[in-house]
């Protein structure tokens, strides 16, 4: 979410709004101040007592790779990205209060069906960014079955979705009465003839 707020500040907007929906989350001062309040600190994400075997940053901050072979072997995101020590396995954390878990390089080769099964079953944590990366660097479109269980409705003649201001939240059209339209988990709804399988 950080990466599109920034990406959103930078083409000048001012209010945060939702990849998915476009719904307003707020302004940057507001979140800003949330994450502030929620006790996220770039103090957090440093790793003590850790030096980039490449760069030699020090200490690593955000994303830490260790690893699993040799004892003192740390790299940061940017050198574990490259083919620096690529003989051996890592593992990853993102602040230093945090358990490690496995890391993956990306690659064209898809996560294997039970780790997806697995993560489309249970909600998703900061421990599973490394997995999230390599599934969206390869990740197919949704299946028909997948977009089937994304629930459809009429637009009835008194339905609020009439008001003005009610509207796609994709192509921004205005909802018609008896138009059919898919209620997404995010609880807003969009036109069914948007091709929401890349969105989701």
């Amino acid at each position: 979410m950080k990466i599109w707020a920034d990406h959103q500040l930078s083409t000048g907007e001012t209010v945060i709004k939702c990849p998915l929906c476009r719904e307003d989350f707020g302004t940057s001062y507001a979140l800003n101040q949330e994450v502030r309040n929620s006790g996220s600190s770039q103090k957090s994400q440093q790793h003590p007592g850790t030096v980039c075997r490449t760069c030699n940053q020090s200490p690593i901050t955000g994303a830490c790779y260790r690893c699993t072979v040799c004892n003192d072997i740390y790299l940061c995101h940017t050198c574990f990205k490259t083919d620096k020590h690529a003989t051996h396995s890592f593992s990853v954390r993102q602040r230093c209060n945090q358990k490690w878990h496995p890391a993956f390089k990306h690659s064209s080769v898809m996560l294997p069906q039970a780790v997806i099964e697995n993560l489309t079953h249970r909600n998703i944590s900061e421990d599973d960014y490394e997995m999230l990366l390599q599934l969206d660097s390869v990740a197919p479109p949704c299946t028909k079955k997948q977009l089937d269980c994304i629930p459809v409705r009429q637009v009835t003649k008194h339905s609020q979705l009439l008001l003005p201001g009610h509207q796609c939240r994709v192509c921004l059209r205005p909802f018609v009465a008896e138009q059919s339209v898919r209620r997404l988990p995010c609880h807003h709804s969009v036109c069914t003839r948007i091709d929401i399988a890349g969105l989701l």
